[in-house]
Protein backbone atom coordinates (compact mmCIF):
# COMPACT_ATOMS: atom_id res chain seq x y z
CA UNK A 1 0.00 0.00 0.00
CA UNK A 2 1.31 3.46 -1.00
CA UNK A 3 1.46 5.73 2.10
CA UNK A 4 0.90 9.52 1.72
CA UNK A 5 1.71 12.13 4.12
CA UNK A 6 -0.76 14.90 4.20
CA UNK A 7 0.74 18.38 5.75
CA UNK A 8 -2.20 21.15 5.42
CA UNK A 9 -2.71 23.40 8.25
CA UNK A 10 -6.64 23.44 6.78
CA UNK A 11 -8.86 20.99 8.86
CA UNK A 12 -11.74 20.32 6.12
CA UNK A 13 -9.29 20.55 3.06
CA UNK A 14 -7.04 17.91 4.80
CA UNK A 15 -10.13 15.46 5.31
CA UNK A 16 -11.62 16.06 2.51
CA UNK A 17 -8.98 15.09 0.27
CA UNK A 18 -7.82 12.56 3.36
CA UNK A 19 -11.01 10.68 2.90
CA UNK A 20 -10.81 11.05 -1.45
CA UNK A 21 -6.95 9.59 -0.72
CA UNK A 22 -8.32 6.31 1.48
CA UNK A 23 -11.43 5.91 -0.71
CA UNK A 24 -8.57 5.05 -3.61
CA UNK A 25 -7.05 2.93 -1.53
CA UNK A 26 -3.65 4.81 -0.03
CA UNK A 27 -2.76 4.69 3.58
CA UNK A 28 -3.13 8.63 4.70
CA UNK A 29 -0.97 9.86 7.78
CA UNK A 30 -1.74 13.83 8.32
CA UNK A 31 -0.68 16.65 10.13
CA UNK A 32 -2.16 19.84 10.81
CA UNK A 33 1.25 21.50 10.98
CA UNK A 34 5.17 21.33 9.59
CA UNK A 35 6.45 20.48 12.81
CA UNK A 36 4.44 17.68 13.74
CA UNK A 37 5.55 15.89 10.32
CA UNK A 38 8.66 16.52 10.49
CA UNK A 39 8.98 14.94 14.20
CA UNK A 40 6.74 12.08 12.73
CA UNK A 41 9.82 11.58 10.10
CA UNK A 42 12.69 12.11 12.34
CA UNK A 43 11.02 9.61 14.37
CA UNK A 44 11.50 7.29 11.70
CA UNK A 45 7.83 8.08 9.85
CA UNK A 46 7.94 7.02 6.45
CA UNK A 47 6.07 7.46 3.34
CA UNK A 48 6.33 7.29 -0.24
CA UNK A 49 5.12 10.65 -0.85
CA UNK A 50 4.30 14.36 0.76
CA UNK A 51 1.67 16.37 -0.01
CA UNK A 52 2.41 19.86 1.57
CA UNK A 53 0.85 22.48 1.84
CA UNK A 54 3.27 26.26 0.55
CA UNK A 55 1.77 28.49 2.87
CA UNK A 56 1.43 27.37 6.66
CA UNK A 57 1.60 29.62 9.65
CA UNK A 58 5.21 29.10 11.52
CA UNK A 59 6.62 27.12 9.58
CA UNK A 60 5.58 27.33 5.98
CA UNK A 61 6.18 24.41 2.96
CA UNK A 62 9.68 25.11 2.17
CA UNK A 63 10.83 25.91 5.80
CA UNK A 64 9.47 21.88 6.16
CA UNK A 65 11.32 20.60 2.74
CA UNK A 66 14.58 22.07 4.00
CA UNK A 67 14.37 20.89 7.35
CA UNK A 68 13.24 17.43 5.69
CA UNK A 69 16.09 17.27 3.26
CA UNK A 70 18.89 18.81 5.87
CA UNK A 71 17.72 15.48 8.02
CA UNK A 72 18.46 13.40 5.06
CA UNK A 73 14.61 12.80 4.29
CA UNK A 74 14.63 12.27 0.60
CA UNK A 75 10.32 11.54 0.36
CA UNK A 76 9.36 12.60 -2.93
CA UNK A 77 7.10 16.27 -2.26
CA UNK A 78 4.06 17.88 -4.30
CA UNK A 79 3.64 21.33 -2.78
CA UNK A 80 -0.37 22.20 -2.61
CA UNK A 81 -1.27 25.75 -2.42
CA UNK A 82 -4.38 27.90 -2.97
CA UNK A 83 -4.24 31.35 -3.61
Amino acid sequence: MVTVALVDDDELFRESLGLNLADEGFEVVSFDRGQPALDWFRQGGAADIVLLDWRMPKMDGLEVLRELRGAGIDTPIIFLTVL
